[in-house]
């Protein structure tokens, strides 16, 4: 049975925290690895004036839901921090499954009426899910908290308030809190249309595939300030069938930035002249992107980031100003 936790407050529990990515074991992968110790939860003790516990209101449960409905598959339970500031008002959420090869870190805006310093909460995923779903998506709801092992749900109609719902969650004692690895610099940003990248994805498991993999070619002799053809190729080799699917771009090769590839850009030819070296070569579990990527519902660009030595870097928009869905997945390393 797992062990039930208090909302957090100030004053208990903080580590050292630091961020890499470590190697992982067999098919499972590299490991997104983060060392130090975590920020612990619990209620701390509190000082001078600062409120007890959280209170948030989200005008529509729209946005929460599809969030919880993306890390739902990845992550068994989450632990959600109230953040107020002078720039952000909202919940994040910055954890890693228990493979340590998928990390999820996600920001959703709210009105956040009060809240303890270091304020966060852990919950069984499925059952946060389970809840909202049975909330109409035009409801209002508001979140709250205090000293106590649960955290309620309140819902009502916007207008009227002639119909309430409500749910309590019991609080659960959070893992280590995961550094987070949003800051890591890419050399190739890919905006990919998510209909797209959902369907090759798919055809992965469908062909008898394990991952799907990534290739991107620019020219060897590309001289830097200018623009150049970029060739991106995805990939599956399936006991099945194999599936390839290339998408040319513009790109500049100027260093020291990230490069941008449109998987939508028109009238793109590769002379036959130019000779390409690849830049970026990557393989991914194929399960483990089919799961995020099933869960989106609205139909839009992804923004995909690539580089040598890093995990896949996913960027989902959910709509609210600065409200986001980052997930990054480690590369499969080949056995042996």
């Amino acid at each position: 049975m797992a062990k039930r936790g208090r909302v957090g407050g100030e004053g208990e529990g903080v580590g050292g925290v630091g961020a890499g990515v470590g190697a992982g074991v067999g098919d499972a992968g590299a490991g997104v690895g983060v060392g130090g110790a975590g920020v612990g939860a619990g209620t701390g003790a509190r000082t001078g004036e600062a409120p007890v516990g959280f209170q948030l209101i989200f005008d529509q449960t729209g946005p929460l839901c599809v969030l919880v409905d993306i890390i739902q598959p990845v992550l068994v339970r989450v632990e959600i921090t109230v953040e107020k500031t002078a720039t952000f008002n909202g919940v994040v959420i910055s954890d890693m499954n228990a493979g340590h090869t998928v990390y999820i870190y996600a920001r959703l805006a709210c009105n956040v009426e009060h809240c303890a310093p270091n304020t966060r909460f852990c919950v069984e995923s499925e059952t946060l899910r389970n809840c909202l779903r049975a909330i109409k998506p035009d409801f209002c709801l508001q979140i709250s908290g205090d000293a106590s092992d649960n955290i309620t749900l309140r819902a009502h109609e916007p207008i009227a308030s002639n119909h309430f719902t409500e749910f309590r969650l019991p609080t659960l004692v959070a893992d280590v809190i995961q550094e987070c690895l949003n800051d890591l610099q890419y050399e190739f940003l890919v905006e990919v249309d998510l209909s797209v990248l959902r369907s090759i994805v798919r055809n992965a498991s469908s062909l008898g595939g394990e991952d799907v993999q990534f290739k991107v070619e620019m020219p060897a002799m590309a001289e830097p300030g200018t623009t150049s053809h970029t060739v991106l190729t995805i990939s599956t080799e399936g006991d099945k069938a194999s599936q390839v699917h290339r998408f040319l771009s513009l790109t500049d090769t100027e260093g020291g930035h990230t490069r941008t590839i449109r998987t939508e850009e028109s009238n793109v030819e590769v002379p036959a002249s130019v000779e390409l070296a690849t830049c970026y070569h990557g393989a991914f579990v194929a399960d483990k992107l089919e799961k995020f990527l099933k869960s989106i519902v609205h139909r839009q660009v992804l923004n995909m980031r690539l580089s040598p030595g890093k995990p896949l870097h996913l960027q989902y928009d959910l709509g609210p100003e600065d409200s986001y869905v980052n997930f990054v997945l480690a590369a499969k390393v080949a056995p042996g």
